[in-house]
């Protein structure tokens, strides 16, 4: 039923049970995953750095971390509090340590072939145009991942997945 899988992750929590429902899915169908990451340019360094110890590699972007957290920050007047703009290379190096990590953890199911892709900032535009791309026969993500604010003005990405994708869609809580 299913061949191709494309699993969006975020590093929410969410998003890593998209993730271990991805994984049981494709072996249970014997499918090819993929694993995708959009840019996450709207979340906090705080959000960031949570996501990286959750998943083991904080160490790794410390340096990173503590010249952004040096920055200073740029006032927004609807959110009350200063924003402190994250460098795109450390939104890269992020995606593709949490990428590896969560490729790490399917093979560790037993899974091989794990396609991982990092994608640009417009996160259900991409997973849709990835989908289209590599003739994918399931999405699989998360109801809410780190993006919140944005989601809140914009919609959310899952609620764009289903109104816009052409395969079918789960939607993980």
């Amino acid at each position: 039923m299913f061949k191709k899988i494309v699993v969006s992750i975020d590093g929410s929590d969410p998003s890593g049970r998209a993730l271990d429902v991805a994984l049981d899915v494709a072996k249970r169908y014997g499918a090819r995953l993929s694993i995708v990451h959009s840019v996450l340019a709207e979340a906090s360094l705080a959000a960031l750095s949570e996501v990286a110890e959750r998943h083991g590699f904080k160490d790794q972007i410390a340096e990173e971390v503590d010249t952004a957290a040096g920055v200073t920050p740029v006032p927004i007047p609807i959110t009350a509090a200063p924003l402190v703009v994250v460098p795109e290379a450390l939104l890269e190096k992020i995606g593709a340590l949490l990428l590896e990590a969560s490729a790490a953890k399917a093979r560790s199911r037993g899974l091989e072939g794990i396609e991982t892709a990092l994608l640009g900032e417009d996160t259900a535009h991409e997973v849709q145009q990835f989908a289209a791309d590599n003739d994918v026969d399931l999405i699989v993500c998360g109801t809410r991942g780190l993006g919140e604010i944005k989601s809140f003005f914009l919609g959310s990405v899952s609620h764009k997945l289903l109104e816009h994708a052409t395969c079918p869609c789960l939607l993980v809580k």
